[in-house]
């Protein structure tokens, strides 16, 4: 219940809702990978050479793909439970809870979930920020844009955590317009 409390602080949401528990975490497949920022940086460097990068800490873990994707539904099943509670129609309102907020939510959930097993690292889960000259996810192109990603045991995924839609960074259709990465903080 209290993660469930702290979900609801998470995306701000004032009404009473019960949203769902965070999915547990689990351990990748195979050992657990640990990278130091030097590698992170150097890694976002090679898909984003001129993103600005913005990391919390010194070492860092992949995570376990299906957990990932857990994490992803569990995303929009709260989404779609606090939208639920509002009184306009609306995912929220868009001019104080727009891309960066989903962003920060979906990423700061991957945090409380993983930080119950995980003590000596920051997890692999992020955000990027990319200008949206296509459509994805089912977000129109058009302006800034905040989305997820996360490096797990199959490669690095991006995320729209406003529709729960994902694939390979290497389809990502705006791969090219990152302009910045933050991983916790």
């Amino acid at each position: 219940m209290a993660l469930a409390c702290a979900a609801l602080l998470i995306v701000g949401c004032a009404t009473q809702a019960t949203v769902p528990a965070l999915p547990v975490w689990r351990d990748s497949s195979t050992a657990l990978r640990y990278f130091d920022s030097g590698a992170v940086t150097s890694a976002i460097y090679d898909y984003a050479p001129k993103a600005k990068v913005d990391l919390s800490d010194a070492q860092f873990v992949a995570v376990n793909h299906e957990w990932a994707q857990e994490l992803t539904g569990w995303a929009w099943d709260a989404v779609r439970t606090l939208s639920a509670r509002t009184d306009n129609g609306r995912l929220f309102h868009g001019d104080t809870f727009d891309c960066d907020k989903f962003a920060k939510a979906f990423s700061l959930a991957a945090e409380l979930s993983a930080g119950r097993k995980i003590s000596d690292a920051q997890v692999l889960v992020g955000r990027i920020y990319v200008n949206q000259v296509f459509a994805f996810g089912g977000v129109p192109a058009g302006g800034a844009h905040a989305l997820n990603f996360y490096v797990s045991d199959r490669g690095i995924y991006i995320v729209e955590p406003q529709t729960s839609k994902s694939c390979p960074l290497a389809e990502y259709p705006n791969r090219a317009t990152i302009y910045a990465v933050k991983i916790g903080g």
